[in-house]
């Protein structure tokens, strides 16, 4: 009020000060309850002059109780998994408050959903109140959980051919109702074998499976989570006729290593079969020129020839077999290394490095078992560990890194580049997704991550099969083929359709394969990515060559088979000048130079498939 008379609004240019800012505080000319109590002093000041109020604040009191779902949860929970939701006050002044954690959470049956501080996870099926209580009230919801019900049962691999005396990987799997699909534990109580004359179901040291005897055929089952699944198997009644030692003639020059493996064959009776040795035993007729290890990882030492000698047991019946294998160690010198290093590498990933040994003679080997010494330029950026096939780098931090081998004083290097980034999404590819059965097919998997960078993650992702019994990533199945690939089993029906998913760093992606029930009808080999050609020329002092097996089915199409066939020769003999590894199938060991007959057979894998073989000329230049 001024001295004329006139009343003045002056409320924005007054200065306001509260006596109590813990329970009434200012917001300029606005005041704010902070807590319950009073009264407090507000008082305005403007132009000397100052004017009091009395302010008293009263709680508001909670009206009702609200229970909310807080996304992406629906309310609906399967079995072991968990939900949040949130209790929201609504108050007489009409706010609202999150009351979430200070409420009592309560379920009406824990047997079906327990919870604590309003989240909520699913124990068994039905449905459940859930109830939020505060300040005297409360508010509920339903929640309902489902329990995913079992609804098939399949034995991996299905209506299988087996062959006598050995221990066979069957597996089991689940698939429920919400898409998993769950291995049954490898436990002898889950399996059943309506004739023990044909097969056992077996634990052998660290083998679970069937022990092939010698009856036909039978049905075999297996029972989980209240279902059964069955299969047929059939014991081709052929037996083991020795065994052979991969390479057939090892040449190995001073301090250089290579990797010794070894296979049951299987010829009788028309047979073509050949099944890998687990862990037989190895020794060097003189260790002055050779060593070797328990893993078959044979070091020359000395110029000079002798023996390496493969003792195995065929399984569970205990029947011995001895084979060796001609070493020569040479005096021929390491002239350069040729690295295989990937350019760019992302900081926490891992990635393989090879080295190819090139020698005097021209001669090229693959210098993975041996003693190389592998180094990383700063061990802040990377670490590396040597590995039989190579090395193992892994990125730490950001940055320009050098790799080294070095190895009889030859030195080479390869740069990376190191960077920090994120996986963005992933590229699954299968070359082949219509497959008949008894085939493989490449897989590939494709990283893209948040920098633009693109890496090769086939090798290091995880592989489900929603139809294991359809079709299956394997790696490492067959030892010569190292990287993933696609296994078309022979379908119950056909044609069977197979979701397969690749996940890494918490990123999937998925694709299809369709099988079919083709059988094979020829066969023609190729070497390494080449075409298929009835003559096959090779350099001696080149290589290492890996050959492959291509099949042509009933239906036309074709598919690589090269881990189902057997090779001959695989021995050394008169007129001999290569042999191939049935050990690591496919793999060319150079003799000599001059021409002869490769030989391949496709021996029954899976029920009603023939026996199939092909030939072609091999010529060693």
């Amino acid at each position: 009020l001024y001295s004329d008379g006139q009343a003045k609004d002056v409320t924005t240019s007054a200065v306001f000060s509260s006596a109590d800012r813990a329970t009434v505080d200012l917001n300029g000319s606005k005041a704010v309850g902070v807590r319950e109590g009073g009264p407090v002093t507000i008082t305005a000041t403007f132009g000397g002059l100052s004017a009091t109020a009395q302010i008293r604040v009263s709680a508001a009191a909670l009206s009702w109780l609200e229970v909310l779902i807080v996304p992406p949860f629906t309310g609906v929970l399967q079995q072991g998994e968990q939900g949040q939701l949130q209790a929201i006050g609504h108050y007489s002044d009409g706010t609202t408050r999150d009351v979430t954690t200070s409420s009592t959470w309560t379920s009406s049956d824990y047997g079906i959903v327990s919870v604590a501080a309003g989240t909520v996870t699913g124990i068994g099926a039905g449905r459940a109140t859930i109830t939020a209580t505060s300040g005297g009230l409360t508010g509920t919801i339903t929640i309902l959980v489902e329990v995913p019900t079992l609804e098939h049962l399949a034995i991996v691999p299905p209506n299988a051919v087996l062959r006598p005396n050995l221990i066979y990987p069957f597996r089991a799997y689940a698939t429920y109702s919400d898409g998993r699909v769950v291995e049954v534990p490898q436990l002898v109580e889950y399996w059943t074998v309506d004739n023990a004359s044909v097969a056992q179901v077996i634990n052998y040291g660290n083998y679970f499976g069937l022990w092939a005897m010698d009856a036909p055929g039978t049905p075999i089952h297996v029972s989980y989570d209240g279902s059964m699944g069955h299969s047929q198997i059939q014991v081709l009644l052929s037996n083991i006729t020795g065994t052979e030692v991969s390479p057939s003639k090892l040449i190995l020059p001073t301090g250089m290593a290579a990797k010794l493996s070894g296979v049951f064959a299987y010829k009788s009776a028309g047979d073509g079969w050949a099944v890998e040795i687990q862990n037989p035993d190895w020794s060097s007729n003189n260790t002055s020129i050779v060593r070797v290890g328990t893993n078959g990882v044979a070091s020359a030492v000395s110029p000079g020839a002798t023996t390496i000698q493969m003792t195995t047991y065929d399984g569970p019946s205990g029947n011995m077999y001895v084979t060796t294998t001609d070493v020569q160690v040479t005096s021929t010198a390491l002239q350069a290394i040729e690295l295989d290093v990937p350019p760019r590498m992302v900081v926490g990933l891992s990635a393989k490095v090879h080295a190819i040994g090139v020698f005097s003679d021209g001669t090229r080997m693959d210098l993975g078992p041996s003693p190389i010494f592998w180094g990383v330029s700063s061990s802040s950026l990377a670490s590396i560990s040597p590995e039989v096939d190579g090395a193992k780098v892994t990125a730490k931090a950001a940055g320009n890194l050098t790799v080294s081998a070095t190895l009889n004083g030859v030195v080479q290097t390869k740069s990376v580049t190191l960077v920090a980034t994120t996986l963005s999404t992933l590229e699954f590819g299968v070359a082949q997704t219509t497959l008949p059965q008894g085939s493989t097919s490449r897989v590939d998997l494709i990283g893209h991550f948040a920098d633009g960078t693109s890496l090769d993650l086939t090798e290091s992702a995880t592989y489900e099969s929603l139809a294991p019994d359809v079709a299956q990533v394997v790696n490492g199945l067959f030892t010569n083929m190292p990287r993933p690939m696609v296994l078309a089993h022979e379908p119950n029906q056909a044609p069977a359709d197979a979701t397969l998913r690749a996940s890494f760093g918490g990123v999937s992606a998925t694709t299809s394969v369709r099988v079919n029930g083709a059988n094979l009808r020829s066969l023609e080999v190729a070497v390494g990515s080449a075409a298929p050609s009835p003559s096959l020329t090779l350099s001696f002092t080149g290589g290492p060559y890996q050959l492959r097996v291509i099949g042509t089915f009933t239906d036309n199409s074709t598919a690589d088979v090269t881990p189902f066939c057997t090779f001959e020769p695989a021995s050394p003999g008169p007129g001999i000048y290569a042999t191939i590894s049935n050990a690591q199938a496919g793999k060319v060991t150079m003799l000599g130079r001059g021409s002869q007959t490769l030989r391949v057979t496709y021996a029954p894998t899976y029920l009603g498939q023939p026996l199939i073989s092909g030939t072609a000329t091999m010529i060693v230049q």
